[in-house]
């Protein structure tokens, strides 16, 4: 009797969008984010300092700028992805909530990877922080998420 008002089916007709496209762009995001927060982040090592916990990997400058390109393609374009009509069809603001943990996780992950193996004078009190830390906030943050996942399951 008429057409459906059901958001999904007005934005597929204009754009179809598989959820799965919509989910690999999310994901995609999520998986860039530690890559990218590394790089914003920026050395953070002292001047002149030789200790150092962890060894970050060494890539040649052309590496480096690929991989970063690819971080920040990744975000823009699976953002750009996410909002068009049809991916807000797909992904709502229930699904923005069960992804921020994971999120979080990512910017954690690429923020402790930098201080982890910053050069330091001395102890790395820090990173050593960030050690203890970790063994409880990475997996909280993943067990948020899928309690918040398995939530938006259970009420659809």
């Amino acid at each position: 009797m008429g057409r459906s008002i059901s958001p999904v089916a007005e934005h597929d007709t204009v754009c179809p969008m598989s959820r799965r496209v919509a989910f690999f762009a999310v994901f995609a995001v999520i998986a860039a984010l530690p890559v990218l927060t590394w790089w914003i982040v920026g050395d953070v090592s002292e001047d002149g300092a030789e200790d150092i916990m962890f060894r970050a990997p060494e890539l040649p400058a052309a590496v480096d700028v690929i991989v970063v390109f690819g971080a920040v393609a990744l975000v823009v374009c699976g953002l750009a992805l996410i909002m068009t009509p049809a991916g807000r069809g797909h992904v709502g603001r229930r699904e923005w909530l069960a992804m921020l943990p994971l999120l979080l996780l990512g910017l954690f992950v690429g923020f402790a990877a930098r201080v982890l193996t910053a050069r330091v004078g001395g102890a790395n009190i820090g990173g050593g922080l960030l050690l203890f830390a970790a063994p409880v906030i990475v997996p909280l943050l993943i067990i948020l998420s899928g309690v918040l996942w398995r939530r938006i399951g259970n009420s659809d």
